[in-house]
């Protein structure tokens, strides 16, 4: 059986892990967790770059990034597809993955979290400056209708999903992160943002949270 491996803590765990989910495929699959310590010699042996998600499949070979695993499971595993059969439509899709991935998860999520090693300085214009033009960008290429593309749940509502938790986190601690005025973002904030889906995430997030504070008190 394959293995996802990580932590839900992590929203490009998440990610690949909601694709199982909205695939109704978790039978299928073996989710979270690790094999081996973070640092082990055979962690960089699944992945080179040392980081989360990483699949092992079948065969004990694996694959890494957390879109190319996701796209990878909508294919392989039973479920309806989470990518849309139309080219343009896929294409859209994953360009708001690349979007997301690029101008909201490593300038604004990463540089905020704590520990990283950033200063106030570079904190605040994360603020202030970059999740505004997160925001923009992802506005102009949603569709209207309250999901990231398409009228039903895709990869591109998977890749944004799992940072709602920690725009929570950033909000306590910075301020107001929300959508603003922007017509798509806030339709997808009530049709997407407060379900069902986005609410089991953020509760896999926080008990991703509590163990990571519990390992680290230990």
């Amino acid at each position: 059986m394959m293995h996802l491996c990580g932590s839900s803590l992590s929203p490009f765990y998440e990610r690949a892990a909601l694709t199982v989910y909205l695939k109704d495929a978790a039978s299928q699959i073996k989710l979270g967790g690790m094999p081996c310590d973070m640092k082990s010699e055979e962690h960089f042996g699944y992945n080179p770059v040392g980081k989360i998600p990483f699949l092992i499949l079948d065969d004990g070979s694996s694959l890494i990034e957390s879109q190319i695993i996701a796209e990878y499971l909508d294919t392989v595993l039973d479920g309806p597809s989470l990518l849309p059969a139309d080219p343009m439509a896929a294409a859209r899709v994953k360009l708001f993955c690349r979007l997301v991935d690029l101008y909201l998860a490593l300038p604004v999520v990463e540089r905020t979290w704590p520990n990283r090693g950033f200063t106030q300085d570079e904190k605040l214009k994360a603020v202030n400056e970059d999740l505004p033009k997160a925001w923009d960008y992802l506005e102009r290429f949603m569709d209207d209708g309250g999901y990231a593309v398409g009228d039903g749940l895709t990869l591109a509502d998977c890749a944004l999903i799992p940072f709602l938790f920690h725009l929570d986190m950033f909000t306590s601690h910075f301020g107001d992160a929300g959508v603003g005025d922007r017509p798509r973002l806030k339709a997808w904030m009530d049709t997407v943002g407060r379900g069902d889906v986005a609410a089991e995430s953020r509760v896999r997030a926080q008990k991703g949270l509590e163990m990571l504070r519990a390992q680290q008190a230990s």
